[in-house]
């Protein structure tokens, strides 16, 4: 179906893995697969269709999004999802995603929710995250991630929810976290933070 522009699944009980060929829909602009029981990992088909905009309508409340939650996907994030430079919002919580958060989502300039929560994530929090300036909301919490938070996050001045609790987060709280004065909800509990509240 290389005409076809909107493949809208959501809330079945839709079972097995994301089929590889889901790649040659070359003119899909919008894709909706969350809250079903797919596993596996993601095709690498998906990262790399370039008309791909993927703008679609998640319970009405939501545009512009690609929502993959509430399945069970495995296996590493890809660093081809930079490719995706129309992505406004990208939500992958609540699988089982394993590995380190790509640096390459410093592409997606255009987020403004990276939301990737309750997964196996582990390494450190990569400081290209810094360079999307529209991010409103960044949930990264119960995850396996280690180190620091970078200072390049001082550079989300629309930041307004930033969730980085059940980490193995091991640092000084950042100094400069609310610079921006929009923050309005920093949850960071079950951590290893040290030294004084800034």
């Amino acid at each position: 179906m290389t005409s076809l522009h909107i493949l809208c699944l959501d809330d079945n009980a839709i079972n097995g893995s994301i089929p590889e060929e889901i790649g040659s829909l070359s003119s899909l602009k919008e894709l909706g697969l969350s809250e079903n029981s797919l596993t596996g990992p993601i095709p690498a088909s998906i990262w790399n269709m370039g008309n791909l905009s993927l703008v679609y309508q998640f319970k009405n409340e939501l545009t512009g999004t690609l929502h993959l939650q509430f399945n069970n996907l495995t296996g590493p994030i890809p660093a081809s999802i930079g490719n995706l430079g129309n992505l406004t919002i990208l939500a992958l919580l609540e699988n089982n995603f394993y590995g380190s958060i790509p640096p390459t989502l410093g592409n997606l300039t255009k987020l403004t929710l990276l939301d990737v929560q309750l997964n196996q994530l582990s390494g450190s929090i990569p400081p290209e995250i810094g360079k999307l300036k529209l991010l409103f909301k960044l949930g990264l919490f119960v995850n396996n991630l280690n180190g620091s938070i970078p200072g390049e996050l001082n550079n989300l001045t629309n930041l307004q929810n930033f969730g980085v609790f059940s980490n193995m987060l091991s640092c000084y709280l950042p100094q400069d976290i609310c610079t921006g004065g929009l923050l309005v909800n920093f949850t960071a509990h079950e951590n290893y933070f040290i030294g004084s509240i800034p």
